[in-house]
């Protein structure tokens, strides 16, 4: 685990902030994603896309900007067992903590404004706090849910009350935050909102 996230520092990411987002679901649909490849995809997408929701929300610089033409910057990591090698999917997701905006960069001194190949503007999140985690947690949960009911997975009744629960059995929340870096969990860098 630290020689990946010593690559991923070196290698991969830019040297912008990061943030490690943990998705574990109720056990109960883990059985479904046991047995079938496409549904931790389908779950990993709508995870991928809740958490480019809440950056592009908190991001100041990408307020004005169209929602389409901002991208985040993710690597997910999909993990079939738990610490007692038991059979627990879950997902981790280290997302730089912004959003990507293509921006064009005009040539100087040219009359006619030609424009080179679309440069890339990082706008940082900020404000990701508890209420911005809770907003996530409430979406994926719904999100999540919709999809095993649209699949005919589990029936809409059962989905209802597990919406009823605290937590539903889900659980997400962003694990580590890192100005420059990623930083293996148990480094003094991390810390849960």
């Amino acid at each position: 685990m630290a020689q990946t996230a010593e690559c991923l520092c070196d290698q991969v990411l830019p040297r912008l902030p990061v943030r490690q987002w943990v998705l574990s679901v109720p056990k109960r649909l883990r059985c479904f994603m046991q047995r079938d490849g496409a549904t931790p995809n389908m779950v990993l997408r709508i995870f991928l896309r809740v958490i480019a929701q809440s950056l592009q929300a908190h991001g100041p610089g990408a307020a004005q900007a169209d929602k389409a033409a901002l991208h985040i910057g993710a690597i997910a990591f999909i993990i079939r067992l738990g610490s007692s090698l038991n059979g627990h999917m879950h997902f981790h997701v280290r997302a730089l903590n912004g959003v990507f905006k293509e921006v064009s960069v005009a040539v100087e001194g040219e009359s006619d404004a030609q424009s080179l190949p679309p440069g890339i503007a990082f706008h940082p999140a900020s404000a990701v706090g508890q209420p911005a985690v809770a907003q996530v947690q409430a979406d994926l949960r719904r999100r999540i849910l919709r999809a095993f009911v649209d699949l005919g997975l589990i029936e809409k009744a059962d989905a209802k009350k597990m919406l009823a629960y605290p937590h539903s059995g889900f659980r997400s929340m962003p694990v580590c935050a890192s100005k420059q870096k990623i930083v293996p969990p148990w480094s003094g860098w991390c810390a849960s909102l």
